[in-house]
């Protein structure tokens, strides 16, 4: 666009962009140019777009929650929040609102803060907690239990604002730290066959806590993994963490370790079923520090037939007899062992043998 004028009227600018321009001076003696490079710059003046998130909606009483900000164009943006009751919408007509003359209820922000009287309009229907804030990403701490409305108003610097469409959100805040405990550590000796394969050997704790759900963390061993009060079957020497939590994410966390102590030991079962079900189907010969060489398995019937022999521990007896299933009854066997620091057992006694 050009103009002769000394001062030129309005000029339309219909793309966003940075424009020059160039002022031509002319006299009886000569012309002079003076050109501004970047000199006007029009923006798109797209509105802001506020929008955030909440980490959680329920949170402990006197914790905190972080909020992040998804906005989209926008150039400054601050929280807002309210005591619950809220209005239903914020254009609509409020619902069970509390009046701004209600002792106890201060506004958020002057009306200066926001340029214009967008907020002005509303601010009668939000009974608002005095707090704000214009970060990206904050963390706030609420010390008392109620619930809040929590909603994002922005605006930009051509005095554009907007309080954000989206469903009002609902933060929760309740409970209190729990008190828990789980009794002292546990230690359990291993050292017979009965404990290590039947699993008589169990731990139980008198676990206590004030808050209604448990978490038990490893799994393994345990009767159950969000009971108060698990049974333990320990095979090995191993920690467990428990939390302690309510609806509001307020938590408490104990340990505990259960010792397993093993010794050098070998036995036998004294029945079992070789019946194809892969439950005892296999007479092995169990134990701890058995060592490779110094191994034998013997089994006679009862006519005094060996019926099964074996040098290795991996090589237990399946129940058959050149080939054939082996009738049901008791059966005499011998063990040799050999264990790990040079001392050797021997066992004798019956097994019975079941066919159902």
């Amino acid at each position: 666009s050009t103009s002769n004028d000394q001062f030129p009227g309005d000029i339309l600018y219909t793309t966003p962009g940075v424009y020059p321009v160039t002022l031509i001076a002319k006299n009886v003696n000569g012309e002079d140019t003076l050109i501004a490079e970047e000199y006007i710059k029009v923006d798109s003046c797209l509105p802001p777009d506020p929008r955030f998130q909440v980490e959680r909606d329920s949170i402990c009483r006197s914790t905190c929650v972080q909020f992040f900000n998804t906005s989209i164009r926008t150039d400054s943006t601050y929280f807002l929040f309210w005591w619950h009751p809220f209005p239903d919408s914020i254009t609509g007509t409020a619902a069970d609102t509390i009046s701004p003359l209600t002792p106890g209820y201060e506004w958020m922000v002057d009306d200066s803060l926001f340029k214009d009287t967008f907020f002005v309009v509303w601010k009668d229907y939000f009974p608002a907690m005095p707090r704000i804030t214009n970060e990206d990403d904050p963390i706030f701490c609420f010390d008392d239990s109620g619930s809040i409305g929590l909603q994002i108003f922005a605006y930009n610097e051509y005095d554009v604002s907007i309080l954000n469409l989206q469903d009002v959100a609902v933060l929760n805040i309740g409970g209190s730290y729990p008190k828990l405990v789980v009794g002292p550590d546990k230690t359990i000796r291993i050292d017979n066959i009965d404990s290590r394969f039947f699993l008589e050997d169990t731990v139980s704790f008198e676990t206590t806590g004030t808050a209604p759900y448990f978490s038990w963390f490893p799994e393994e061993g345990l009767s159950c993994y969000d009971c108060p009060r698990p049974t333990i079957y320990p095979t090995e020497t191993r920690k467990y963490f428990v939390t302690n939590f309510d609806d509001y994410g307020c938590q408490a966390y104990d340990s505990l370790i259960v010792y397993v102590e093993e010794s050098y030991f070998a036995g036998i079962p004294n029945i079992f079923s070789p019946n194809g079900d892969d439950n005892n189907d296999i007479l092995w010969v169990r134990g701890n520090g058995i060592a490779t060489e110094g191994f034998s398995l013997r089994i006679w019937n009862r006519y005094g037939e060996m019926v099964f022999d074996s040098y290795s521990q991996n090589n237990g007896w399946d129940g058959t007899y050149k080939s054939a299933p082996a009738p049901a009854g008791s059966y005499k066997y011998y063990v040799k062992v050999t264990f790990l620091d040079g001392t050797v057992e021997e066992l004798t006694g019956n097994v019975t043998l079941l066919r159902y």
